[in-house]
């Protein structure tokens, strides 16, 4: 997972996948069927690790007042502290889906969903909550918070500085945010 996060899902064969493990790669086909398969089970280990935390901001129920603070302190901690690869490996693979196999496509599939369902249900507890303007439709609040996500993580693997991103994030999301707020 790593691997494939900090180097892009393209760049990394499952030889030095094997090499850096200190597994056969007869014993990688054997776990993971070839590396199609082995990049479905790292991404869907990204997706338990890094994402979850990610879904339990954007689902706080009922009041989600500072989701939008919380949201871009995520995205823009420190990764260096955590010994974490810079940008998003959910968001590298989505770049080179047509040369990811189908089984990593499907999981990519499968977590972009996943994400823009978080989203959407982000915004419609906004705006119940009067956080989010009643103008906002859920699908295309949803859209701007994964393309605002999308654009961080590509600017933190350029090596924008995260103060930027901030920025750059709270602009962008503004526009979710009620007039009376």
């Amino acid at each position: 997972m790593i691997n494939y996060w900090a180097e892009g899902p393209t760049a990394v064969t499952i030889t030095e996948i094997g090499k850096q493990t200190g597994s056969s790669k007869p014993s990688l086909y054997r776990e993971f069927g070839n590396d199609d398969g082995l990049k479905a089970a790292a991404l869907k280990l990204y997706s338990e690790r890094a994402l979850e935390p990610l879904y339990a901001i954007l689902e706080q129920n009922p009041q989600p007042t500072d989701v939008i603070d919380q949201f871009i302190a995520f995205i823009t901690q420190d990764r260096s502290s955590l010994a974490l690869p810079l940008g998003c490996l959910q968001i590298k693979m989505r770049a080179h889906l047509r040369s990811l196999g189908p089984q990593t496509q499907s999981e990519v599939a499968r977590i972009k969903e996943r994400t823009l369902t978080a989203y959407a249900k982000c915004i419609r507890n906004g705006r119940r909550t009067g956080l989010f303007s009643t103008d906002v439709r859920p699908q295309i609040g949803a859209l701007l918070f994964d393309t605002m996500n999308a654009g961080a993580m590509t600017m933190q693997s350029d090596g924008v500085p995260a103060a930027k991103i901030r920025g750059v994030l709270a602009l962008g999301l503004s526009s979710l945010l009620a007039q009376e707020r």
